[in-house]
């Protein structure tokens, strides 16, 4: 059984390499190495095997900027959220009293998607080519994100946290499962940012890293927010349902707000020998037996692929 299930997994990696032969190639140009996507067990092969296999229908909707409020407003019923106030797929339509104060405008189908009108400046005719341009975009298509293809494409306006101070800090929680491995601490997106890592000992407190963020330099000033543990609780209460979700918070000061849930971090990539070492620590707590591929029914060569995987996967 055993050289029958490597003879198998070895088949099924040559199929996704060929079957999906550009993010295959985005893939090695990226990380100077072929996906193992038969058998996974770094971090990156674990994404390039989410994209090509777990095709949960949650992912839909947890990457969906509007359909997520709902999806978390549900799970923690008390948790800040930036209210919309307006949505539409044609910016032409957006009422000017709107663009007179602080707002963001977004996309919900994508990344990278954000342009601030800040006390009312604004120029009309970017917003709405910048709303035409979004509308036309595939996100998800160039690295096959699954989870984005299949939003149905809205744009809207936020409430804009925290406008007065140069923006709020952000927290980038590396959940899997229940466990929270990693944490991400940024400051001064719209000044001078500076971005901390986080690790979490056995009982779960935190310890700052040296490994440098790829957003920003570290800071030996930057403390953690005073809410520090509901936002982790938070994270791992959504964090739950998913065998791999990165759970983003913002901080005003005063209290956390939500602001997205990720399933393919850069794309599908892990930083560094974060991504390409099977010994690293996202790798390792990565289980792929808690996803949706293992749960959902499945037949024909998928069942056989599935059993043969499950017996490789510690």
């Amino acid at each position: 059984m055993k050289y029958l299930d490597r003879a198998l997994l070895a088949a099924v990696t040559l199929w996704c390499w060929i079957r999906y032969l550009p993010i295959t190639l985005r893939t090695l140009r990226r990380t100077r190495r072929l996906p193992c996507a038969g058998c996974p067990v770094t971090g990156n092969d674990k994404f390039f095997w989410r994209k090509i296999f777990d095709h949960d229908p949650r992912f839909v909707i947890v990457s969906d900027k509007l359909a997520s409020k709902e999806w978390v407003a549900a799970r923690v019923p008390g948790l800040s959220i930036a209210s919309v106030r307006w949505t539409g797929t044609d910016p032409c339509d957006i009422p000017d009293t709107l663009l007179r104060g602080d707002t963001v405008f977004k996309a919900n189908h994508g990344c990278g998607t954000n342009h601030m009108v800040r006390k009312g400046n604004h120029n009309r005719a970017e917003i709405e080519q910048l709303g035409h341009q979004w509308m036309l975009q595939t996100h998800g298509r160039k690295h096959y994100e699954w989870g984005y293809l299949g939003i149905p494409r809205q744009l809207f306006l936020e409430e804009m946290i925290a406008p007065d101070t140069g923006g709020p800090d952000e927290l980038k929680i590396y959940t899997f499962g229940e466990r929270v491995e990693r944490l991400i601490h940024i400051s001064g997106r719209f000044q001078d940012m500076r971005a901390n890592v986080w690790y979490f000992d056995d009982s779960g407190a935190p310890i700052r890293s040296e490994e440098r963020a790829a957003v920003a330099p570290p800071s030996p000033t930057l403390f953690l927010p005073v809410d520090i543990n509901q936002a982790l609780a938070i994270a791992r209460k959504l964090g739950q349902e998913f065998d791999h979700v990165r759970v983003d918070f913002l901080w005003d000061g005063q209290r956390l707000w939500f602001g997205e849930l990720t399933l393919y971090n850069q794309a599908g990539h892990f930083p560094g020998t974060l991504g390409t070492s099977k010994s690293s620590p996202l790798a390792r707590q990565w289980n792929l037996s808690n996803s949706h591929f293992f749960r959902r029914s499945v037949s024909g060569w998928r069942k056989l692929y599935r059993d043969a995987l499950q017996r490789q996967l510690p």
